[in-house]
């Protein structure tokens, strides 16, 4: 009987579970053959399960919910939020009407209440919250009536409702200032999401149920098992030998599934690659150089040789899927003659040449 798998090129922990649907056929990794359970495989272990400690800041995760969600095409969609945020004329504040009847998976209800108390953690400093500084336009948060909150802003920010992806807790996780990552919640999460957790084996796996009350309809598959295996060429082999039923590869390492019987999915991220320079050095701190080398840098050339070709050339650290903060018109050119009038004309001079196929250049004198 063949056996539906799912690969997804993907860095962030159980970004790929959103991609996932019942298999169609028998799965034998996940050994229930009516699709109603997974086994996965991931690089990546998560040192907590707190949003506010940073996990699924973009919406991934499975036990949570946020105001708004992300779809495939990084396109807003109501989620906790009865409707898309609505800004104010002045663009400093945006107003959020909530999604009524949905509990979290201790069967609390969620209102205004657990908004306020969510965002008012991430703003509080005795709190901790790492990722505070990713909201920095955020000045409060106020309760309208039970089901509209309003968010004020120190600035206008177009972006901010891409920030309203942050998962929600119940007001009571966060009752206590004191630091989250002493809280015990970060390893027994409860949210509104469409998984509850379950366990988690520290260093294996950890495993997932379906929320059967979901707001959005009960996940059809059941259980999923996330096995955490660090190493790619291990996860690889894994998959071959049946042990999972997806997992996260490198795009090189994907692309070998391609003609098997496995489906092989891939979607942008905000993933970047980089070589940074030390900036106090006399000569990667000069700007002629700086300039010089992000002319003679093929990029392209980079990534199909190491992504086999699954990404863009990359100018800025803001990928350009995040269009809403990316500027596409900032872009090095692959341009060596462009590389070599800069040097030129910043006085750079060929010195002797070093053994293999690199020149040293020196300043000229003045």
């Amino acid at each position: 009987m063949s056996r539906r798998a799912l690969l997804v090129l993907s860095v962030l922990f159980m970004t790929f579970l959103g991609a996932c649907s019942a298999p169609t056929t028998a799965g034998t990794a996940g050994g229930g053959g009516d699709g109603s359970t997974m086994v996965l495989a991931d690089g990546y272990e998560p040192e907590s399960l707190h949003p506010l400690l940073g996990y699924g800041a973009e919406g991934a995760s499975k036990f949570f919910d946020g105001l708004v969600a992300h779809d495939a095409n990084r396109d807003l969609q109501p989620a906790l939020a009865a409707q898309l945020p609505v800004a104010a004329a002045d663009n400093l504040s945006w107003t959020v009407r909530l999604r009524e009847g949905v509990t979290f998976h201790d069967g609390s209800g969620f209102d205004a209440d657990d908004v306020l108390a969510t965002y008012r953690a991430l703003l509080d400093p005795a709190y901790a919250a790492s990722v505070r500084s990713d909201y920095v336009m955020l000045t409060g948060v106020e309760k309208i009536d039970p089901t509209t909150v309003r968010f004020t802003l120190a600035y206008p920010d177009a972006a901010f409702p891409h920030r309203l992806a942050l998962g929600i807790v119940p007001a009571e996780a966060v009752a206590t200032p004191a630091p989250l990552e002493a809280s015990e919640f970060g390893s027994a999460p409860v949210g509104t999401g469409p998984y509850r957790f379950a366990e988690w084996r520290r260093g294996t796996s950890m495993q997932l149920t379906a929320n059967e009350d979901y707001f959005g309809g009960p996940p059809a598959v059941k259980t999923i098992t996330v096995v955490f295996a660090t190493d790619d060429n291990t996860r690889a082999q894994r998959m071959r030998a049946g042990e999972f039923d997806g997992t996260v590869l490198p795009p090189a390492l994907a692309q070998t599934f391609a003609d098997s019987e496995y489906q092989v999915h891939d979607h942008p991220s905000a993933d970047y690659r980089t070589i940074t320079l030390p900036t106090a050095n006399p000569v990667t701190a000069n700007p002629a150089i700086r300039l010089a080398l992000n002319h003679a840098v093929d990029r392209q050339g980079m990534i199909d040789a190491l992504l086999a070709g699954k990404g863009a050339p990359a100018s800025t650290p803001i990928p350009q899927v995040l269009a809403e903060y990316a500027e596409p018109s900032a872009q090095f050119r692959f341009d060596r003659a462009e590389a070599e009038r800069i040097l030129d004309e910043g006085g750079w001079v060929r010195g002797p040449t070093a053994p293999g196929p690199a020149t040293v250049c020196r300043p000229a004198s003045p």
